[in-house]
């Protein structure tokens, strides 16, 4: 047994604190948004380096193909 026990408090919550924690979420969910609008995910990026990668070897097969005429 411990020498101390631990005490438990209750304390009434404040008359705000739904309000409070509705303000919280909204910001919360405000910043997740802002936050995902500048980022992209890992398989947008793949996309994008596997569109780069395309577009580099059309333009590199039309280059060829205008040295052969």
């Amino acid at each position: 047994m411990r020498q101390n026990p631990i005490q438990s408090l209750r304390v009434p919550l404040s008359d705000s604190f739904e309000e409070d924690m509705k303000r919280i979420r909204e910001e919360r969910e405000k910043l997740v948004q802002e936050i995902s609008e500048k980022c992209i995910t890992a398989s947008d990026f793949t996309k994008i380096c596997q569109d780069n990668v395309l577009s580099v070897k059309k333009k590199e097969d039309n280059k060829n193909n205008c040295q052969k005429e």
